[in-house]
């Protein structure tokens, strides 16, 4: 059971669950997170609580999550349905297969020191990520 908390949360609804097997790759193995057929996963950002809580639909009850992080913040998927965790703390923005809760790939730049958003262009694929803090002390968006 999820604990109520007070903040900011930030979700995200992947769907591509439509099979019985989640998603499988070539690369190091991963936790599968629990998933329904025809159910779609929805990821909430819990910052304060330093997870993000994947949640199954329709019941909305928990499926898992994805643990081990520092103030996650922003959330957004690419066309694969990989979702994209912008975790604040460690200034890293990481990589999950859709359905599995062990990261596949993490990215980071030394000019963000506070990364806190992130979108994928539908068109090119092409990740961005929104800073507070960036070049010369301000704000901006790497790609």
């Amino acid at each position: 059971m999820f604990k109520p908390f007070i903040g900011v949360a930030l979700s995200l609804i992947v769907a591509g669950c439509g099979g019985t097997s989640l998603p499988q790759s070539s690369g190091p193995a991963k936790s599968a997170l629990a998933t329904t057929s025809a159910g779609t996963l929805i990821y909430l950002s819990e910052g304060g609580a330093n997870i993000v809580a994947v949640l199954k639909t329709p019941s909305y009850k928990p499926a898992g999550k994805l643990g081990g992080l520092r103030d996650p913040a922003g959330l957004c998927a690419d066309a694969s349905g990989d979702v994209w965790v912008v975790n604040t703390k460690e200034t890293k923005v990481l990589e999950y297969a859709h359905g599995n809760n062990k990261s596949i790939a993490s990215l980071s730049d030394s000019q963000a020191t506070v990364p806190y958003a992130c979108s994928v262009d539908p068109t090119t694929g092409n990740l961005a990520v929104t800073s507070v803090n960036g070049v010369k002390g301000g704000g901006g968006v790497l790609i």
